[in-house]
């Protein structure tokens, strides 16, 4: 089999393209330095279609032996890629869209290396995070690990509670910030990173001192319009010093007044039950001297709140 006459040319080209995003790498193995490059989003959709059309070109030609002297880098280019995806949860970065013959060239040299656990997408909450915290060399590749999957948590998870959880998002932010400033170091920012693990499992600790459940806190928090306070210490957020007793008595009536309507079958396609529910919780409201201008408004959230916990709670 020989290629076509313009292939080689083009797959140099390629080639070339692909390789430009890592230049001004100085160790080629630092593997967190290499997945660091593809950080921002638009750099890692322009090494997407890149390393795309290499792997086109490059699958094309083999089992040619003229394409060869591309697989090393080619090799390099897939852990690369393979691990971005996995960090910045990102699908577009995977490999599935590769041809066999360099997918297998991929999958090879990530198991000759035994870097399985590194360009693997694992949860913040399992066993393999914490052996894949461990298999990273330093503070900072492993805060960026963290860093990530953190985000990708509160994305999952900010439906079912968002005051809760965007005051942690808030709380990330400050860190990263903090970082880039250089008003922390890698060490620090993973110590604080580990304190926000810590309380994105938080609101049922919380909710259980309220005496509430789970969608309770989550309506508590929405009665306070999302203000949660930011410990600086790195606690959890809280909604002040002391709990506001109405504010828990009134989660608590809300939650119950809407049950009998959440336990219908298909309620959350039903306008007619969520009309009813919104009613209800506009007589809760008005019976505790919410304004008037603000019944409508709160009501809808209210009820909004319950759809996106169904079956979470």
């Amino acid at each position: 089999m020989t290629p076509k006459s313009d292939e080689l040319p083009r797959l140099q080209t390629r080639h070339q393209a692909a390789m430009r995003f890592f230049l001004r790498v100085k160790d080629r193995d630092d593997l967190h330095a290499c997945v660091n490059v593809l950080l921002p989003e638009d750099v890692r959709a322009e090494f997407a279609e890149a390393f795309r059309r290499f792997a086109q070109g490059l699958d094309m030609i083999l089992p040619d032996p003229k394409g060869l002297p591309y697989t090393r880098d080619f090799r390099w280019l897939g852990k690369i890629r393979k691990a971005a995806s996995a960090r910045f949860r990102d699908p577009s970065l995977d490999i599935s869209d590769c041809g066999p013959k360099v997918r297998k060239l991929i999958e090879d040299a990530i198991v000759a290396e035994g870097i399985q656990i590194l360009v693997q997408r694992v949860s913040l909450f399992t066993p393999e995070f914490e052996d894949k915290l461990k298999a990273l060399k330093s503070d900072e590749a492993k805060a960026s690990e963290m860093e990530h999957a953190i985000k990708n948590e509160i994305h999952v998870k900010l439906d079912e509670d968002p005051a809760y959880y965007l005051s942690l998002r808030q709380r990330l932010e400050e860190i990263i910030e903090s970082r880039k400033a250089r008003r922390i170091d890698a060490a620090k920012q993973l110590e604080l990173l580990q304190a926000i693990v810590k309380d994105l499992k938080g609101p049922t600790e919380q909710a259980g001192k309220l005496g509430l459940s789970s969608t309770g806190f989550a309506l508590y928090g929405l009665l306070h319009q999302g203000k949660a306070s930011l410990a600086s210490d790195g606690a959890a957020p809280t909604y002040g010093d002391k709990p506001d007793e109405a504010k828990v008595a009134l989660a608590t009536i809300l939650e119950e007044a809407v049950a009998p309507h959440v336990g219908i079958v298909d309620w959350v396609s039903r306008e007619d039950v969520q009309k009813d529910m919104r009613r209800l919780v506009k007589r809760q409201l008005r019976a505790t001297h919410t304004p008037e201008d603000k019944l409508d408004a709160l009501a809808e959230q209210v009820v909004d709140l319950l759809k996106r916990r169904q079956g979470r709670a």
